[in-house]
């Protein structure tokens, strides 16, 4: 088994080496320390004005 995994991950890394693959970097400012940032408003995920329904004249 490990024969075989080795065997697909230098498949692999020829393969991604003929494309032109870049590989992802290690972002510098990342700290796992800091607490992480919230994003976004109330949160809830729900649809706002785009989901209701226009009101109809009577």
């Amino acid at each position: 088994m490990l024969l075989f995994a080795s065997s697909l991950a230098k498949q692999l890394a020829d393969y991604l080496k003929e494309v032109g693959a870049e590989m992802p970097k290690p972002n510098p400012n990342y700290d796992p320390n800091k607490e992480p940032a919230r994003k976004g408003g109330k949160g809830g995920g729900g649809k706002g004005k785009a989901g209701k329904k226009p009101m109809q004249n009577e």
